[in-house]
């Protein structure tokens, strides 16, 4: 799975991740560290906004780069 098809079904999912059944597989998502961490350190659910937002953050940042 490339990393578009995982921002797509981030996307999909509304940043979902956890409650939907299509959602990418977390080894294959670049921000499985990062998610995983916040939620083992903060006891918390991580929320579908910033889920959305990383993957936004990615797209732009890509969009930038790739026009260099």
């Amino acid at each position: 799975m490339n990393l578009n098809n995982v921002y797509e079904k981030i996307i999909e999912v509304d940043g979902e991740c956890f409650k939907s059944n299509n959602r990418p597989p977390c080894r294959y998502c670049p921000f499985q560290e990062e998610c995983l961490e916040k939620i083992i350190n903060s006891a918390k659910a991580i929320s579908k906004e910033t889920r959305v937002g990383w993957v936004l953050d990615k797209l732009v940042e890509g969009a930038f780069f790739e026009e260099d």
